[in-house]
C-alpha cells in the first residue's frame, strides 16, 4: 500500500510539474537570434530568444526547445510538416496564412531598408525605375516589403539559401556581385559587417513605405493542438505590454560593437 501511494505521489508531483514543451525552428538572425557553437553545442541568445524565454513561455507554463539552426526554407518545411510547433518569427502574407496559423498580435518589429556600399550615390529610392538593372540580394524564399512585391517582375532579385546567407550575401555586396540586399531586418547584415569589420562600409537606403517599422508574428504548425495556439495568444498578449523589441534589439546590437 505504502508503495502504490509512493507511485501515486511522484505520478502527481510529475504532472503538477512537467511543462509543454514547444519546439521552435530556427536560423541565425543576430541581433535577434544569435547562435553560437559552446561543446559543439548550438547555443541560442538575442532579442527573440529573450522574447520567446522570458515573456512568451512563463505566460504560457510552457518550455521553448530551440531547434536550430536551419536554412529557412528548410524551417518553412518543417513547420509545415509538424516536425516543429513554431518558428522564431515570420512575416505575414496570403500565401503563408495557407501554409500555417499566425499570433493575432506581432512579436518583432524594427526598421526596413536596403542596404547599399557606403559610396552609392543613391540615398533614398522613390520608384521602381532606379532599381532596373541592379542586382538585390535576398534571403531564398523570404518576404518582399509591398513595394517589392508589387513590382517583382521588374527586379532582379538573386536568393541565397543556407544558415549563412546574410554572410555570403554581405561579402557578394562588398565584391561588387551584387547592388545591394534586402532583409526584412537590416539589423542583422549591420550585426554581421561589425563583425568583421565592415559596418562603416554599408549604409541603408529608404524605398516608399519603409519609414514604417515591420512586423512579424509568431507562426504555428497547422497540426499543432487549438487549445495550445490559444493559450500561446493569451500569452503574446500579455508579454506584449512586457517589452519593447527595439530596446531588446538595440541591448545585442550594442554588445556586439563593443
Amino acid at each position: 500500500m505504502k508503495c502504490l501511494i509512493g507511485v501515486f505521489f511522484l505520478i502527481f508531483a510529475f504532472s503538477v510539474h512537467a511543462k509543454t514543451v514547444l519546439r521552435v525552428g530556427t536560423w541565425d538572425y543576430p541581433p535577434n537570434m544569435i547562435i553560437k557553437l559552446e561543446n559543439n553545442k548550438p547555443k541560442f541568445s538575442g532579442a527573440i530568444v529573450d522574447v520567446w524565454e522570458k515573456f512568451i513561455a512563463p505566460e504560457a507554463a510552457l518550455e521553448i526547445q530551440w531547434i536550430g539552426p536551419l536554412p529557412f526554407p528548410r524551417a518553412m518545411q518543417m513547420l509545415e510538416e509538424g516536425s516543429i510547433d513554431a518558428v522564431q518569427h515570420l512575416s505575414l502574407t496570403p500565401e503563408r496564412t495557407k501554409r500555417f496559423i499566425f499570433s493575432k498580435e506581432p512579436i518583432m518589429w524594427g526598421k526596413q531598408g536596403i542596404v547599399v556600399k557606403k559610396d552609392e550615390p543613391l540615398n533614398q529610392i522613390t520608384k521602381i525605375d532606379q532599381l532596373r538593372g541592379r542586382t538585390i540580394g535576398m534571403i531564398a524564399q523570404g518576404y518582399l516589403a509591398p513595394f517589392f512585391q508589387n513590382n517583382k517582375s521588374e527586379l532582379k532579385l538573386e536568393e541565397l539559401s543556407g544558415i549563412d546567407s546574410a554572410q555570403n550575401n554581405i561579402q557578394k555586396l562588398l565584391s561588387g556581385r551584387i547592388w545591394g540586399i534586402y532583409f526584412t531586418f537590416p539589423d542583422v547584415l549591420f550585426y554581421h559587417a561589425t563583425q568583421i569589420g565592415k559596418r562603416e562600409e554599408l549604409k541603408l537606403i529608404q524605398f516608399p513605405g519603409s519609414s514604417k517599422d515591420e512586423v512579424t508574428y509568431a507562426a504555428f504548425s497547422k497540426k499543432l493542438p487549438s487549445k495550445l495556439i490559444q493559450k500561446l495568444d493569451k500569452a503574446i498578449q500579455k508579454a506584449n505590454d512586457k517589452y519593447d523589441y527595439h530596446q531588446l534589439a538595440n541591448k545585442y546590437s550594442r554588445a556586439t560593437s563593443k
